[in-house]
């Protein structure tokens, strides 16, 4: 697994970051295998755009704390998943 970098949301009380399935260097396609590490927080909602430096592909993530759940979606089909940290 490569090693992720750190998207800064608007929220700054929460975190999540993305890391991709290639360790060969920063140029590849980041939604090809996406893992989301959701770190804990308030209860919020948290939107995250993904770009694809490769394709120009963008997703949004949208994560949603409530009473000690956690709810990912995205505009992106399938190929990626969440951990909770």
């Amino acid at each position: 697994m490569a090693i992720g970098r750190e998207i800064r949301p608007r929220n700054l009380r929460s975190h999540i970051v993305e890391t991709g399935q290639f360790a060969c260097g920063p140029d590849y396609d980041y939604l090809d295998g996406l893992t989301l590490r959701v770190y804990p927080g308030p209860d919020s909602s948290t939107d995250v755009t993904v770009t694809s430096p490769v394709t120009g592909r963008t997703a949004v993530f949208t994560t949603t704390r409530a009473e000690g759940h956690v709810h990912v979606t995205s505009t992106l089909a399938d190929g990626w998943t969440h951990q909770l940290a």
